[in-house]
């Protein structure tokens, strides 16, 4: 689920603080060079910055999965372990979403990764088990194509044969026209033939 599903395209801050407002938009909107930006153009302290919920832009970073401004803001000094109005810490969003990089970012050389090495190993065999599930329905998918293309063949080649023995069928019943045709054209040669000698053999 994306941030912006839960929280909307800004976020709830200071509303006086355009600076304020204008890194937390540009933080949820992917747009970290804007953020670094703005950081070093007034020397902010991003580590006191929060919005309404009480979310650092550290949390906002880890919920969008964004690994670039994640990297910049533990540079930063920003708190993994604080936690928003719903109970949430960036550790939880980097648990949460699941991106490896994100994860090996957040616990490397911590006390808190050796305490939740068994979560990241889980992360990591989910991350397999989904690649393998991923690997698994893409060969089905390809034996379906593969069978719908051999069913569509089938079908085309049935509708060919069918579309040839309706062109025999109409030959053969045009062909049955013209000897009918002939016949009753025989038949009346022999008729009339038939008289004339009948009328040769009266006259002798």
């Amino acid at each position: 689920m994306s941030f912006t599903s839960w929280f909307g395209n800004t976020v709830t801050i200071d509303q006086t603080d355009k600076v304020k407002n204008d890194i937390f938009t540009h933080a949820v909107n992917l747009r970290t060079n804007n953020v670094k930006e703005l950081v070093r153009l007034h020397n902010i302290d991003v580590t006191k910055y929060v919005d309404g919920y009480n979310q650092t832009l550290l949390h906002i970073a880890t919920w969008t999965s964004n690994a670039e401004l994640v990297k910049f803001l533990l540079w930063c000094g920003c708190d993994k372990t604080r936690k928003n109005i719903f109970g949430w810490s960036p550790i939880d969003n980097t648990i949460k979403i699941g991106n490896l990089e994100i994860v090996q970012m957040m616990f490397a050389n911590d006390d808190i990764y050796r305490m939740t090495s068994t979560e990241s190993d889980r992360l990591k065999r989910d991350n397999k088990s989904l690649l393998d599930t991923n690997k698994m329905l893409e060969t089905s998918l390809n034996t379906m194509q593969y069978k719908y293309d051999a069913v569509v063949v089938e079908l085309t080649n049935e509708r060919n044969h069918k579309k040839r023995l309706r062109e025999e069928c109409d030959e053969y019943m045009r062909e049955n026209k013209r000897i009918k045709l002939d016949n009753d054209r025989l038949t009346n040669d022999n008729k009339v033939l038939e008289q004339t000698i009948n009328n040769l053999r009266t006259k002798k």
